[in-house]
């Protein structure tokens, strides 16, 4: 039996108003010159688009209006950019669109999966194959090489991992979701990169209700070498937002199955949503030691990494920044395996 639809469900009302903030060929073309050129002034969409200047500052207060841009005042002018979080909803609504239509309507064909290399029985089960083709290698070679070398962990730096894993599972089992909050100094290296490798393990086991954040004692930004590591880790990474800002936002793409990831520079205390308990992970020591109580923080965990900003302009540059983004991904796979219950070797 059908049930009555709730035309007034949020989870309508809110694609309907982004759908409706689309329907009019001028607001795509809009998207996409923003998307090519991060930011314009509505004097520069008039120079590209057919149409007055009057009927494009009309079609840029409706998506503005539904959220998918936003605009920042530049002297007398106001200068436009993507919205990250609308873009993201956008996203994931043509996603959800699309596979429910190809789910009821086309039928395909069933397609037999390539080889693999070999993994360890616990790891194989897990694969999530819907990770971008690059990532997925890059995280097969690096479990493969725990595989081969278990000890590439040492044991102290498991028994913190699992300190982690445990609270997970013991927040997961009380609320249904675990918050984690990493915290260094600057927010600009290694908190980001283990924000963002914790959301992969935690996807790539199948762990939901696990959310991943990062913040600093002082806001600075996501640092260039930091984000350049990830990309050639097989992460689709693109600026959103006005060009030339001191702290730009990263769109960060590692399945088509979720929103992008949106990452910035921000303080501790802003990164996690009111109200809710989270455990502080403390990736350096400079942030152990100069921020004793993390407030609201349920649980606290010293997981320092070595800073890579030392090989900065260094000719081992590119060499440190891939270490430091593999060590740190190898540590939380290890953890969130640990997470599901099997005991990683």
């Amino acid at each position: 039996m059908n049930l009555p639809v709730n035309l007034a469900d949020p989870a309508i009302k809110r694609p309907a108003q982004i759908a409706k903030a689309l329907a009019h060929p001028a607001r795509i073309a809009i998207l996409q010159t923003l998307a090519r050129q991060n930011s314009c002034f509505c004097g520069d969409l008039t120079n590209i688009l057919p149409l007055a200047q009057s009927t494009v500052s009309q079609h840029l207060k409706a998506l503005k209006e539904a959220g998918l841009i936003r605009g920042q005042i530049d002297g007398v002018h106001t200068c436009y950019c993507l919205e990250p979080t609308g873009v993201a909803e956008l996203k994931t609504l043509l996603l959800s669109l699309s596979e429910e239509l190809t789910a009821t309507c086309c039928e395909t064909p069933d397609l037999q999966p390539e080889l693999q290399p070999e993994l360890h029985p616990n790891v194989q089960a897990n694969l999530q194959p819907e990770l971008q083709s690059n990532l997925q290698t890059y995280l097969q070679s690096m479990l493969q090489s725990i595989q081969i070398n278990p000890d590439i962990i040492s044991n102290t730096r498991k028994q913190d991992l699992l300190s982690v894993a445990a609270y997970i599972r013991d927040a997961i089992g009380k609320r249904g979701e675990a918050h984690l909050n990493f915290i260094c100094t600057h927010n600009s290296r290694r908190s980001h990169l283990s924000q963002i490798w914790a959301a992969v393990a935690a996807y790539h086991y199948g762990l939901e209700g696990i959310h991943t954040y990062s913040g600093g004692t002082e806001t600075t930004a996501f640092h260039p070498n930091a984000v350049d590591a990830l990309r050639r880790a097989g992460f689709q990474i693109s600026i959103v937002g006005l060009m030339g800002e001191p702290n730009p936002h990263y769109a960060l793409e590692y399945t088509p199955n979720q929103p992008p990831m949106v990452c910035y520079s921000k303080r501790f205390d802003q990164a996690v949503p009111p109200g809710k308990p989270f455990a502080a992970i403390m990736t350096c020591s400079d942030a152990d030691q100069n921020c004793p109580f993390v407030p609201t923080a349920e649980f606290r965990q010293s997981l320092p990494y070595d800073d890579p900003k030392q090989a900065d302009g260094t000719a081992m540059e590119t060499q440190v920044y891939d270490e430091r983004c593999r060590q740190i991904a190898s540590e939380m796979m290890w953890m969130m395996q640990a997470v599901t219950g099997s005991h990683p070797e």
